[in-house]
């Protein structure tokens, strides 16, 4: 089985080769494991004149032979630190760790004069802790004898001295009288000795920190060390920053939507006119948009907000507008025009719309020159009279058939209608009372106009088509009278 190479230092969500340094569950004992492999490993002995400290770095081995008069330490400090092999041993694992860390920081051995610095501003850290145990300690003790009068306790309001006649408990006393009392003030002295421990301690002890951190500082020995330090810190972070995935370059919102929008609504409509289609189109902007989020997805870059904005807008602008509905029919009727058809029914009439079975839309299409009643006023114009003189009796026979076989045919599915309607009860859906008004003032108005234009025109081959169709009119038998016959009645 290969082994393993080693551990990474990108956690596991990173990709399939990434692992992680620990494992989980165990990154807090495993340290605790390290941190005790590599302490097993130093060796603090201490001479008349020197300190000796020895430990590994990477499996190489390191010693330091410090001299107590470079540090210097001196007098009760020296044997307040280094007095015993206890002391003494933590005061050395203590500058162990400093010195390896800051190896471990600068990426290279201390010097001589970098360790005894190091070592002597831990000592001065050790001494200010042993100094503030001794300092509260003795504060905690006066508190106690000022207060020994009154057995005044912390927080506790005095009380006469019979009522510590019994010791521990009131009830179930173990000791008695005098030596109650005294049970009670060797009590009393402890617990104040304790609580100026419990709260100077943390306060001195920061402030031996403070004063260690400031001394090194401020050391000669140290500044190129610490001035090593800074400069590795600062090349981390430009590291770090720089591992940081740098932002798209901003352009004017205004200008580049306006540019791609142009150049979207170009290609479109080029695509529309050199044969392809508005769907087709919009399938390839939509996958455009699939390729954008996929180069983002794949991108280290970061692809803010605005930009990706910017980018849904364009799109929306790209996308095909549907045209008016006005626009629609002058396309259609531009590009049927060609195409003439000599059955084409063009109802001119405004109650074109109220038949039922016209409601849905067909797909006739127009022919040549308008309706019918636009080439009978056409012809009949005086513009265009002497150019359509020899063509005009044929067209216009022709055109009055057109026109006069499209209203029988309406006339009789409109008659074919009023009997359905009649026989169904009075249920018809579209309210044949009122539509049969409407459907009367429309007609009668309709021919009011044909009137007027009749008079307006005094065209002979006008006169003589309408009296064709009056006659005609006359012949045809059926039911019901239509907006003809009530005109020709009326006249």
């Amino acid at each position: 089985m290969a082994s393993e190479g080693p551990p990474s230092r990108y956690p596991p969500s990173m990709g399939p080769g990434a692992r992680p340094v620990n494992k989980p569950g165990d990154s807090e004992r495993s340290k605790l494991l390290e941190v005790m492999q590599a302490r097993s490993k130093y060796k603090v002995s201490v001479e008349p004149e020197t300190l000796s400290l020895s430990y590994e770095l990477n499996n190489s081995p390191r010693l330091y032979r410090l001299s107590f008069d470079n540090m210097p330490l001196h007098g009760l400090s020296r044997w307040w630190i280094y007095g015993g092999s206890m002391r003494a041993r933590r005061a050395g694992v203590l500058a162990i760790d400093l010195i390896r860390g800051s190896e471990n920081v600068v990426q290279r051995p201390v010097t001589q004069q970098e360790a005894e610095a190091l070592a002597y501003w831990t000592s001065r850290r050790l001494l200010y802790g042993s100094l503030a145990t001794f300092a509260t300690s003795a504060f905690g003790f006066y508190l106690a004898h000022r207060g020994r009068a009154k057995m005044k306790f912390p927080f506790v309001s005095a009380k006469p001295l019979e009522r510590y006649t019994k010791f521990p408990l009131q009830r179930f006393p173990v000791i008695t009288g005098q030596l109650a009392q005294t049970a009670w003030q060797v009590t009393r002295y402890v617990i104040w000795m304790e609580l100026c421990f419990l709260v100077g301690t943390p306060v001195i002890g920061a402030l031996g920190s403070f004063s260690a951190a400031t001394g090194m500082a401020t050391d000669p020995r140290t500044q190129g060390l610490i001035q090593a330090m800074r400069e590795r810190g600062r090349g981390d972070m430009n590291r770090t920053l720089s591992n940081i995935p740098a932002e798209w370059p901003q352009q004017p919102q205004g200008q580049d939507s306006s540019r791609d929008a142009q150049s979207d609504s170009q290609s479109y409509y080029q695509g529309v006119e050199g044969g392809g289609s508005p769907d087709g189109t919009v399938a390839d902007r939509n996958h455009e948009g699939d390729s954008l989020y996929q180069s983002v997805a794949s991108d280290t870059g970061v692809f803010d907000d605005s930009r990706l904005r910017d980018r849904e807008r364009k799109q929306q602008q790209g996308y095909p507008k549907p045209q008016p509905s006005g626009q629609m029919q002058e396309n259609t009727s531009s590009t049927s025009s060609a195409d003439p058809d000599p059955f084409f029914f063009d109802d001119a009439s405004p109650t074109a719309g109220n038949d039922p079975d016209m409601a849905t839309p067909s797909g006739y299409r127009r022919s040549q020159g308008g309706s019918a009643w636009e080439r009978i006023r056409r012809s009949n114009s005086p513009s265009s009279a002497g150019s359509s003189t020899a063509t005009s009796n044929a067209d216009f026979r022709r055109q009055r058939l057109e026109t006069e076989r499209a209203r029988e045919a309406r006339e009789a599915r409109a008659n074919q209608l009023a009997e359905r309607d009649s026989g169904s009860n009075e249920s018809v859906s579209y309210g044949s009372g009122r539509d049969g008004r409407a459907r009367e003032q429309a007609q009668r108005e309709f021919d009011e106009m044909l009137e007027r234009e009749r008079i307006q025109s005094g065209s002979d081959e006008y006169d003589r088509g309408m009296a064709a169709v009056e006659s005609r009119e006359e012949r045809r038998t059926g039911e019901g009278t239509s907006a003809w016959e009530r005109r020709r009645g009326g006249d």
